[in-house]
């Protein structure tokens, strides 16, 4: 089967009006196709019932949407204030636990691949 001509006659009517939209169009080409599908699916289940929970999710989903989320943000600033602080502690333990003047540095690491325990 071959290609379909990019500008063609049943579409000249959009892009002698609109010259960039044949190229446009092409990148939305796999679009189509799943607005395709989508609708088939909503004709097969059309006639089945939505459980009232579902239902209840989908509205929820809604209001989500249309309102967005409150945000309480003096929790907000307290849980950057904590992660600050437990940030300063980890680091201050790292420095002991290690010994190096830097622990973000990575150390070299010796193995020993012998079998034998290397000093």
């Amino acid at each position: 089967m071959g290609k379909h001509a990019l500008l063609s006659a049943s579409s000249s009517k959009r892009w002698l009006s609109c010259t960039p939209s044949a190229r446009l169009e092409e990148q939305f080409k796999d679009c189509k196709r799943d607005v395709d599908v989508e609708k088939a699916i909503r004709r097969k289940l059309h006639n089945l019932p939505i459980p009232e929970g579902e239902m209840e999710l989908y509205r929820l989903d809604q209001r989500i949407n249309d309102r967005g989320v409150l945000v309480d943000m003096g929790l907000v600033e307290q849980a950057i204030a904590c992660e600050r602080l437990h940030k300063e502690v980890v680091t201050k333990r790292a420095y002991e636990l290690t010994g190096l003047e830097n622990p973000k540095k990575k150390a070299p690491v010796l193995l020993d691949f012998t079998g034998f325990q290397s000093d």
